[in-house]
């Protein structure tokens, strides 16, 4: 069923990081049954960061919170 998310291993991601250099991303996303749209932004996130899963960013808020504890301490 289409939108049903679940989550994809970064082993997998670099996988298709891999397949790319000899394979489209459609024929990727056929033969993984994944989105077209999936391998897309895992191969953009692989060429613009050199990694296939993105981290999570510290809100701002809370970096001022956590440097005024460790002043503190």
């Amino acid at each position: 069923m289409p939108g049903n998310r679940c989550h994809i291993p970064a082993a997998v991601k670099q996988q298709w990081v891999t397949m790319s250099a000899h394979m489209s991303p459609r024929a990727i996303a056929q033969v993984t049954h994944a989105s077209y749209r999936t391998v897309n932004r895992v191969r953009r996130l692989s060429r613009l960061t050199g990694a296939v899963v993105s981290k999570a960013v510290i809100p701002v808020y809370l970096q001022q919170q956590m440097f005024r504890i460790c002043c503190l301490v």
